[in-house]
């Protein structure tokens, strides 16, 4: 959910050659372009960074917090914006058409504080299904090297 870091740093001049767009912590980012579009991934810039051409940024105000508004786009597939499925582009009035709730902060903060908690169980419980799996996974292995060396009883 949180953007917190980038793999890549931009000299001064690679940023004033390449004209990019600053963005501000906390601005949610997504695909707009390509076949990255159907990955419907989304992201939160815990960090100020530039926007490259195949992204689109969404910049919350004082108003509303930003994994307020993360939230109340996740259940759009971005593929439904595109209008050519050959080579997926989603367009800025595409997206100014969707509407987002608006409570108070304070209810956008309750409601976000709840959906947080709700996704760090279900991700410790991914987590936990895994580390099951893999000692599944390794238990036939674990029985067979046992028996050779005559420790079953």
């Amino acid at each position: 959910m949180y953007l917190t870091s980038a793999n890549d740093q931009l000299s001064e001049l690679a940023l004033e050659k390449l004209r990019l767009t600053p963005v501000k912590q906390g601005t949610l980012v997504f695909p707009k372009s390509g076949a990255a579009i159907a990955t419907n991934n989304r992201a939160i810039l815990d960090v100020d960074g530039y926007l490259v051409s195949h992204l689109m940024a969404l910049e919350p105000g004082d108003s509303i917090m930003s994994a307020w508004v993360y939230y109340s786009i996740a259940h759009i597939d971005m593929m439904e914006l595109s209008h050519n499925p050959g080579y997926p582009a989603i367009r800025k009035p595409d997206v100014e058409k969707i509407l987002i709730p608006l409570p108070p902060l304070a209810e956008q903060r309750r409601i976000v504080a709840a959906l947080e908690a709700q996704t760090a169980a279900a991700d410790g419980a991914k987590r936990a299904a895994a580390e099951t799996l893999n000692e599944l996974r390794n238990l036939p292995g674990a029985l067979l090297r046992q028996a050779f060396a005559g420790e079953l009883g």
